[in-house]
């Protein structure tokens, strides 16, 4: 079970990484780059489904922008699409 000041720390990194996002336009669109990330793996919706029992509608929804992924399936597509959360939104060179 997580504690509360752990779901707290998690939100304000999610708000500090909206606001950065917010005032850097030129940064890569979320969706799109996981779009691009599953395929360049060969990897279909049903396949990360399968995978990590993310809905694929869902996915999709992330993929064109519909909706965000929350931190923890942040987390769990950069474990499987092996990309680092840090360096997806900038934070090298933010924090």
């Amino acid at each position: 079970k997580k504690s509360r000041a752990f779901v707290d720390f998690c939100y304000i990194i999610f708000l500090v990484i909206r606001m950065h996002r917010e005032n850097q336009p030129n940064e890569v669109d979320i969706g799109s780059f996981l779009k691009a990330t599953r395929e360049d793996l060969d990897m279909s919706q049903i396949k990360v489904m399968e995978l990590t029992g993310i809905n694929n509608k869902t996915l999709s929804g992330y993929e064109n922008g519909v909706s965000q992924p929350d931190i923890q399936t942040f987390v769990v597509l950069a474990k499987l699409y092996g990309f680092s959360i840090d360096k997806l939104f900038g934070l090298n060179n933010f924090v």
